[in-house]
């Protein structure tokens, strides 16, 4: 709301200094046959500006926003894109709560496009191996992480990832971070990380 707030203000700023500009124009007599010209610049920039401000606040706001367990639908809209997804978590209850989800989840598998990393190794991870994704435990049962990423598109230069975290006691958001920026850096480094030190569990490895 706040950010809504912030937003509106600069856009209702650069429309009051606008009218102001254009009103400055009309008044000065001198300028003559200039005058169309420069309220036509004057409409150009500040036409530029909000569109800019605009595009700030759609590349500012989350994904998603909401209670955690309402966030199976979002979390299948990712998992509907193209490319190769990454997903770090703790027990995939977006998948588990919701068929159309876990479904969803199921076809990345298919497509051998789905990794996930997760401290034990749930029932719809179990699943997802079957189907051919590829499944990283990384921890036990003691221990329950706060980091939960989604990656799309891994590996590409047009990768996103996507972090949920709580903002206060019952919201739950999903942030948007695209290739390049810290948060991504360090998502694909933990993920590239735990995949190298925890073989998949389909790996002949943990098979001995």
């Amino acid at each position: 709301m706040l950010q809504q707030f912030r937003h509106g203000t600069i856009i209702f700023t650069l429309l009051g200094g606008y009218v102001g500009t254009v009103t400055g124009i009309s008044d000065i007599g001198f300028l003559g046959d200039s005058k169309p010209v420069l309220i036509l610049v004057a409409t150009a920039l500040v036409t530029i500006a909000i569109v800019l401000e605009i595009q700030n606040f759609k590349d500012g706001k989350p994904f998603y926003m909401g209670l955690e367990e309402d966030s199976h639908k979002a979390m299948e809209k990712l998992l509907r894109k193209n490319g190769k997804a990454v997903i770090f978590t703790v027990d995939l209850s977006f998948a588990r709560d919701n068929q159309s989800t876990m479904d969803a989840l199921l076809r990345k598998a298919e497509l051998g496009e789905l990794t996930l990393c997760v401290p034990r190794l749930v029932r719809e991870a179990d699943l997802a191996s079957q189907r051919g994704a590829d499944v990283h435990v990384y921890a036990d049962a003691s221990w329950t992480p706060k980091s939960r990423f989604t990656m799309i598109r891994y590996n590409q230069d047009d990768s996103e990832v996507y972090f949920g975290h709580y903002i206060s006691t019952t919201v739950f958001v999903i942030e948007c971070f695209r290739h390049g920026s810290v948060p991504h850096v360090l998502a694909e480094d933990l993920a590239r990380l735990t995949s190298q030190r925890f073989p998949s569990i389909n790996d002949p490895r943990n098979r001995a």
